[in-house]
């Protein structure tokens, strides 16, 4: 009897980020980075668990875009190495897709409720709330112009992925926040795309940011936040993940308690038994080998490669490092005073560079998911991506022992 593939064989989750700068030229205006896109997509489906393989076997490509499909449903799974594949989440950046249009109307990275934020004003004129709305339009057309690119890579790889967007049609305001549930539907979507073997593909975002009609504008919800966010949300466990058999458990979901309305109640819910869910880690593909302890295009001789970052449990610093000797294994240790994290070199990046990168890293780690950074293309990440436990070069950041 054949075993079929289906979610409940699946184990294990990776979120993966890639970074604007590796899949796009950051100085040239929504240019691709063609080759970088094309490796992702090989590196992709050789590593990707067969429920999100398509079925679909292309023919000649100078004689027609359609395509062969065979009826899998009874194929068993290849082999037991194939079974134990992970799924993955991915997260891009928006590169020079949306940064141009975010810097030229303002827009920038936001982290805290506009509530909280000190420099928010409350006083918007008409002509400054039409430029916001102007930049959150323009910049949302350009990074979903992005989206459609990175997935039709993956299609062509015969990975069946499908674009998400957190901004505007799933209600998350550019700072990330849950006021209105806008992280649940998200987290929710990601759970119901992978139940039935699809691969999110979610993009870096420009979205609303205010309290009020009155002073509403627009900022940046930055890929890295969303890593963060996804990666860390207590929403994950709210409600079990679907199975292979049906996409919305209508008619049918479990109780949480006395404390939902009835109009939650009603609300179709995600119901199975099937996936077990475990993020087995979180890589970064940038345009660099890793994090350094200094800029190594300003310090070419003085800068390391940090090879372990360990996060205090507690706080969430920094704790300890250890860097990358010529020829060693990473073990040789540095001192924090001496670390000198540089942002971003790109002159349109609004979302913080590095900085951003390497907090969101540490609030990830904190929570107990061990984080790769490993340049895009690289043998390094191709390790990380096949889930060897070390790599060549690279910076792994866990949370200290």
């Amino acid at each position: 009897m054949t075993k079929t593939c289906t979610s409940k064989d699946l184990q294990e989750i990776v979120i993966i980020k890639l970074g604007g700068s590796s899949i796009t030229d950051k100085s040239k205006f929504e240019t691709l980075n063609k080759h970088s896109l094309e490796w992702f997509g090989k590196i992709l489906a050789t590593n990707i668990h067969p429920f999100f393989l398509s079925s679909c076997k292309s023919k000649s490509k100078s004689k027609s875009n359609t395509c062969m499909v065979e009826d899998t449903s009874d194929n068993p799974l290849p082999t037991n190495e194939n079974n134990h594949k992970p799924a993955f989440v991915i997260i891009h950046g928006a590169g020079s897709f949306g940064h141009h249009h975010a810097k030229q109307f303002g827009l920038k990275g936001e982290s805290k409720p506009p509530q909280e934020n000190e420099n928010f004003n409350d006083t918007l004129t008409e002509v400054e709330r039409k430029r916001f709305m102007t930049g959150l339009a323009t910049t949302r057309a350009s990074v979903k112009k992005l989206n459609n690119e990175v997935v039709s890579i993956l299609l062509s790889h015969n990975i069946n992925a499908v674009g998400i967007s957190p901004c505007v049609n799933i209600p998350i305001q550019a700072h990330g926040g849950n006021e209105c549930n806008g992280l649940s539907l998200l987290i929710e979507s990601i759970q119901e795309a992978l139940s039935v073997g699809l691969v999110p593909v979610i993009h870096g975002d420009a979205g609303l940011y205010g309290y009020q009609r009155d002073n509403m504008r627009s900022g940046i919800l930055g890929g890295d936040q969303l890593v963060e966010m996804i990666a860390t949300s207590q929403h994950w466990n709210k409600y079990d993940v679907l199975d292979g058999r049906s996409c919305i458990g209508i008619g049918k979901h479990e109780s949480e308690g006395d404390n939902i309305n009835e109009r939650e109640r009603k609300r179709p819910r995600l119901v199975t038994t099937g996936l077990k869910q475990s993020l087995k880690q979180t890589i970064f593909l940038t345009d660099v080998e890793g994090v350094y302890t200094k800029d190594p295009n300003l310090y070419p001789l003085d800068a390391k490669l940090l090879r372990n970052i360990f996060i205090d449990p507690n706080s969430g610093d920094i704790a300890k490092v250890s860097v990358a000797e010529e020829g060693g294994d990473g073990t040789g240790h540095v001192g924090l005073d001496t670390l000198q994290v540089s942002g971003s070199s790109h002159e349109h990046d609004v979302t913080g560079g590095l900085k951003t990168k390497l907090g969101s890293a540490a609030v990830v780690a904190k929570s107990g998911t061990e984080v790769k950074i490993v340049k895009c293309c690289s043998k390094s990440a191709e390790q990380a991506i096949s889930g060897e436990v070390q790599t060549d070069l690279g910076t792994v950041i866990t949370k200290e022992q």
